[in-house]
């Protein structure tokens, strides 16, 4: 497969992976639209995500994580970032930015943090902020509960890396949302574990992130894998998107108030609590009703003891209420 060389840009990168935009040229791209069951070829360019892996064995892991999904008899869930292709380049000899393993992926408009960056969250309507933010809930009860093998067992799987990045924001003239259809991408470091608590993708070590529950980077619990840890991260994500939602641009030079790297809990003595400020603007009359109510399940998320955090189901299905 070829891609245009002029196209090439790069768009992001992590501990394991470099993306780049690519935009694959007319009739050199064979796949499967929506609804149909027979493939075609692009009849027109078709801009891609590269996912770039410098080393063979973080290749194969997310790829074994990604194909576990797509051949489960329900297939993955729609708000979980499905490769398009495999690209594997045999040439001894390539430019600096192609490098030999590599996974394609649809092209997002842009990520969350990007988002956060560039965008007034106050000018969305807060009921289709949290109706993203359910349907990612969703896709976590999905990781979390409702993965099957073809012989149909159970696998439970936990993302550990969630934060604003690892959420794409998809936009199209179909788009019944304003705030963009959100995606969650990046599982370089996600876990699989069978019903019986056997590893089948243990979890990688961890470089310590924002985002990161308090137990995994403390000695006890530090690359230990648990559904529970994305609550927490995903609790974060939430509390920024309503900070966002009520404060606007002006939530930018609010959350530079927590220094960098910021974190959402703090150490006071022997013991873990929430960051102060992030606690009190939680408990705040700041907002409606409607605020203060998603205010209190973010509340809930973020509570030390991961065992006192809610699942996954119930914090989608508290979203849910929300939005009745």
């Amino acid at each position: 497969m070829l891609f245009e060389p002029s196209a090439t840009v790069k768009i992001g990168f992590g501990g394991y992976s470099t993306v780049y935009k690519e935009i694959i040229p007319a009739g050199q791209f064979r796949y499967k639209a929506v609804s149909e069951s027979a493939t075609r070829l692009n009849d027109a360019p078709l801009p891609v995500a590269r996912k770039y892996f410098p080393y063979k064995p973080d290749f194969d892991r997310e790829l074994e994580f990604l194909s576990t999904i797509t051949s489960a008899p329900n297939q993955g869930h729609e708000r979980i970032v499905q490769y398009l292709a495999v690209v594997i380049y045999t040439q001894t000899s390539l430019p600096p930015t192609v490098g030999k393993y590599n996974l394609l992926f649809p092209l997002a408009n842009c990520d969350l943090a990007q988002s956060f960056n560039t965008e007034d969250f106050s000018r969305f309507e807060l009921k289709h902020l949290i109706r993203e933010l359910f349907h990612l809930a969703d896709a976590l009860v999905y990781l979390h509960t409702s993965i099957k093998t073809s012989l149909g067992a159970s696998l439970i799987s936990s993302h550990m890396d969630l934060n604003p990045r690892n959420i794409l924001i998809f936009r199209s003239d179909a788009d019944n949302s304003p705030a963009g259809t959100w995606k969650i991408t990046d599982f370089s470091t996600s876990t699989l574990m069978d019903e019986n608590g056997h590893d089948i993708l243990s979890l990688p070590k961890l470089v310590p992130e924002s985002y990161m529950a308090p137990e995994i980077q403390t000695p006890i619990g530090k690359n230990k894998a648990d559904p529970a840890c994305d609550i927490w991260s995903f609790g974060c994500i939430v509390f920024e998107v309503l900070l966002a939602h009520v404060e606007g641009v002006e939530c930018r030079s609010w959350k530079d108030k927590f220094g960098n790297p910021r974190c959402y809990y703090e150490r006071k003595g022997n013991a873990l609590s929430v960051e102060s400020r992030a606690w009190e603007w939680l408990n705040s009359d700041v907002g409606d009703e409607f605020m203060r109510m998603g205010k209190r399940v973010v509340m809930d998320m973020l509570t030390i003891e991961p065992r006192g955090r809610p699942t996954a189901e119930q914090v989608r299905d508290r979203l849910e209420m929300l939005l009745e």
